[in-house]
């Protein structure tokens, strides 16, 4: 797991100045998360969430079986905090 997190700080600071653009560093994080799999377990969502990093997220990206798991809308929840279309999405599950 370290190796991902230092890829994440790598490219985290990529985004900052500006070599990697937004959708692209999403992309990637992600994928390091784990995010793209069917069935996040909690170790993955520990994971994404020790990272404490924001990205921009859209509900369209993940299928419907994704926000079925409670580790993923969590996952998600820890990585994008800001969109209120995540929150209202993670929020219809409770």
């Amino acid at each position: 797991m370290w190796f991902k997190r230092t890829q994440a700080e790598v490219l985290e600071f990529m985004h900052v100045i500006g070599w990697v653009d937004a959708s692209s560093y999403t992309e990637k994080i992600i994928q390091i998360t784990n995010l793209n799999k069917s069935d996040l377990t909690y170790d993955d969502m520990q994971f994404a969430c020790g990272m404490k990093i924001q990205v921009g997220l859209r509900v369209r990206d993940f299928s419907e079986r994704q926000w079925r798991n409670q580790y993923f809308r969590y996952a998600v929840s820890c990585l994008d905090s800001k969109s209120s279309e995540i929150w209202e999405k993670v929020n219809s599950y409770n």
